[in-house]
């Protein structure tokens, strides 16, 4: 009777022991929830390709590799879009995007030293990023203007003279 007792003992406390290791056990899996929303309408660009002239800039100018000169503004209008709507403009980055400064657009042009970049708003102190979208703007009356800027961006210490081109292009986002 005392070994029955002792076995019964024994089989209780490996089942608990084993109830044990089994909670101890590291987490493998998991799960990830994801959350979105549909549009019910999408605002439609007014015109493209947008079109941007720079201003003519003397290579004689004295010029800080870097620095952004003779800024142009420009707009992109959207038109169509749900009242109440917010819409911001994300460009994109590819073949004439110079990635190590996630801002400039390779010139295409016959000039050489130079680039154009791409600022948010009507100055140059916000420079875009390629792929992440500009401020929001709220659509009034299915419509709305985001504001950029375009400038020389001297790669070298010279500039050669010669016609400056690019091109770049973007999706519209909401929020």
């Amino acid at each position: 009777m005392k070994i029955k007792k002792i076995a019964a003992l024994a089989l209780l406390a490996l089942g608990f022991a084993a109830s044990q290791a089994y909670a101890a056990a590291p987490t493998t899996t998991g799960e990830v929830d994801f959350t979105g929303t549909i549009n019910t309408s999408t605002c439609s660009i007014a015109t493209t390709p947008v079109a941007v002239r720079l201003n003519t800039f003397s290579s004689a100018n004295t010029t800080t590799t870097g620095t952004a000169y003779d800024p142009q503004p420009f707009h992109i209008s959207v038109s169509g879009c749900e009242t109440g709507a917010n819409v911001g403009v994300a460009f994109e980055q590819g073949a004439s995007t110079d990635n190590a400064t996630n801002n400039q657009l390779l010139n295409t042009g016959t000039a050489t030293g130079v680039e154009i970049g791409l600022f948010n708003g009507t100055d140059t102190s916000s420079a875009v990023q390629w792929g992440q979208s500009s401020a929001f703007v709220a659509a009034a009356a299915g419509a709305a203007t985001l504001n950029f800027t375009a400038a020389y961006v001297p790669t070298a210490d010279t500039i050669g003279a010669g016609n400056v081109t690019s091109t770049v292009k973007f999706d519209l986002t909401y929020n």
